[in-house]
């Protein structure tokens, strides 16, 4: 039997937990060197959008953390680390790394009923694929 309130007392949990989570971001930044940083935060971002995003596939939830914003800096990441060596591609090509939140997105506009975005994305995906493999 769950409390009446279940539903705000989550929606206040899931506030503290970006309150927290941008408390350690900051730390982060500050004591963590930026080559190893930009691995920890993108691999994090993405379990915590995968998160949320099965989250918010239940009826009437809202978006208390901002998914899309969550999505746009996983993305700025990405990118700022794509013309560098960087430790981001160490072990998944940059291609790779940038399906992982393809994916995401589209398990996202999916989640919002944005059917067109998400299959925009995943052709993309699939003929970027198809280049590649041919290449």
């Amino acid at each position: 039997c769950a409390p009446e309130d279940v539903k705000a007392l989550g929606y206040e949990d899931l506030t503290a937990a970006k309150r927290l989570d941008q408390e350690v971001r900051d730390i982060s930044v500050r004591s963590i060197p930026a080559e190893i940083y930009c691995v920890e935060y993108f691999e994090k971002a993405i379990r915590r959008l995968r998160g949320l995003v099965e989250i918010l596939l239940e009826d009437d939830v809202e978006d208390v953390w901002g998914v899309r914003d969550l999505i746009d800096e996983a993305e700025h990441e990405l990118f700022v680390a794509w013309n560098t060596p960087s430790p981001l591609f160490k072990h998944i090509s940059r291609i790779g790394r940038l399906q992982q939140l393809e994916d995401t997105v589209i398990r996202y506009e999916l989640c919002i009923n944005n059917a067109y975005e998400a299959a925009r994305i995943g052709l993309r995906m699939l003929i970027e694929d198809d280049y590649i493999l041919e290449r």
